[in-house]
């Protein structure tokens, strides 16, 4: 921007951030289809983290990863879709990408 202005130009700011999303967007779709990966991109933001708290689950335990040749026996806490988190009884529907919540991972 700055080098625009001394060149006594403008840059619409607006319109290259929605390029660079649009790009950035691009970029992950083909990295995933080079791993011969698809499906919804999965990550737990402030809105899913809340969710767990008020669900009373606890953060899980990593402990683990600081330990050598120790099997780690974990529970699933919750799964989570694109959609969200389900809840008792509900499936995924095949094809769905899932993410899982665990007590303890390594």
């Amino acid at each position: 921007e700055l080098m625009a202005e001394e060149a006594g130009m403008t840059v619409d700011m607006t319109g290259f951030e929605a390029e660079m999303e649009g790009q950035k967007e691009r970029s992950r779709l083909a990295r995933l289809a080079v791993k011969g990966l698809s499906g919804d991109r999965l990550e737990l933001i402030a809105e899913q983290t809340s969710w767990l708290a008020d669900e009373g689950i606890e953060v899980t335990d990593e402990s683990y990863k600081y330990k050598w040749d120790v099997k780690v026996d974990a529970t699933v806490k919750a799964v989570f879709t694109s959609d969200g988190f389900l809840g008792d009884g509900e499936s995924a529907k095949e094809g769905d990408s899932v993410g899982l919540v665990l007590d303890k991972s390594s």
